[in-house]
């Protein structure tokens, strides 16, 4: 997995995924981020996808995330970059 993200870094202009937030909620130990993830890669193609994050917090540190994403979009998007 940390391949796939170096190497989907990498592709980028900047080297960096550009996250926005959209919309937060909080709850006890849980926190859900939607949020706009976004790239322009070497290739020319653009990465735009939405996502949504669920964070545990325990004791002021963040203990587990889980993303959610269009997985198809990001292998369409990325697919030909990494070949």
């Amino acid at each position: 997995m940390c391949d796939l993200i170096e190497n989907v870094l990498a592709s980028s202009t900047d080297g960096c995924l550009h996250v926005t937030p959209r919309s937060w909620t909080a709850q006890a130990s849980r926190v859900a981020l939607e949020a706009l993830v976004e790239a322009e890669l070497q290739s020319g193609r653009r990465y735009r996808n939405e996502y949504h994050f669920a964070f545990t917090v325990e004791q002021q540190q963040i203990t587990s995330v889980r993303a959610y994403l269009d997985t198809e979009h990001l292998r369409e998007t990325f697919v030909g970059a990494l070949s």
